[in-house]
């Protein structure tokens, strides 16, 4: 590349004058055109309305922010000030328990059952009259150490009891007074003269008194057996439900 040379003129009063030339001839050091480096900045130049703001920014803002940025994109998560308190709490009180299976077990509704218990009460206990041990639920308190001999005589409190003759009791009554009761149809025993009859037999044998009646008090008829007998000397013959009455004209 060129050499560059400054190009200064004197006049005759001393006064220095440097000659002009333009942008498309004029070369800088790194051999750009003058008036190409002039042009870009041209075409750049722009203002700013936070101008004020921007003109703090320095480098070594820069670098923290370009610090924290990597900190704050990276894995580990960020918490505040009393979280970090509240999970340090938390970890000093962490604990197991040896009974967990038992402990998992409980729910709010056996809660609020042993809420509802009275202070101080007792699992019902079976007094023992054997018991000796005071200190047991089970011993009974003020007992005494012996009972009173028994009024009652041994035979009444045996298992097995004696058996008595019917001469053998007193104060029974001499007499027995019949009370109203009811006797079912098979305790009854029949004979010849005491025999159970059916309804239809029953209304059978009222059709025939009617009829019996009626002959005796129209006819004059007596009744014996089966054969109705008139007056005349005529029979009436009973066969089933029929009766044969002969007349005489």
């Amino acid at each position: 590349m060129a050499e560059i040379y400054k190009v200064q003129i004197e006049d005759e009063s001393g006064n220095i004058h440097y000659p002009h030339t333009t942008a498309d001839v004029v070369f800088l050091s790194d051999g750009k055109k003058a008036e190409q480096v002039i042009k870009d900045l041209d075409d750049k130049k722009h203002t700013h309305s936070n101008k004020t703001v921007i003109d703090k920014i320095t480098q070594t803002l820069l670098d923290h922010w370009s610090a924290a940025y990597t900190h704050v994109s990276d894995a580990v998560k960020h918490i505040t000030s009393a979280e970090r308190t509240n999970w340090d709490d938390a970890n000093s009180k962490k604990h197991t328990h040896s009974n967990k299976s038992v402990i998992d077990k409980v729910t709010q509704a056996m809660l609020d059952k042993l809420a509802g218990i009275a202070a101080g009460a007792e699992v019902n206990v079976q007094p023992d009259w054997s018991t000796t041990d005071t200190a047991s639920d089970a011993y009974i308190k003020n007992k005494p150490a012996s009972m009173p001999a028994s009024d009652v005589s041994a035979w009444a409190k045996a298992a097995a009891k004696p058996s008595y003759g019917w001469t053998e009791i007193t104060g029974k009554p001499s007499t027995f007074a019949p009370s109203t009761h009811n006797h079912a149809a098979s305790q009854v025993t029949q004979d010849a003269t005491h025999r159970f009859t059916t309804d239809t037999e029953k209304a059978k044998w009222n059709e025939i008194e009617e009829v019996k009646q009626s002959l005796e008090k129209y006819a004059s008829i007596t009744v014996a057996g089966e054969l109705l007998n008139l007056p005349g000397g005529g029979d009436i013959a009973v066969s089933g439900e029929i009766l044969t009455i002969p007349l005489r004209i």
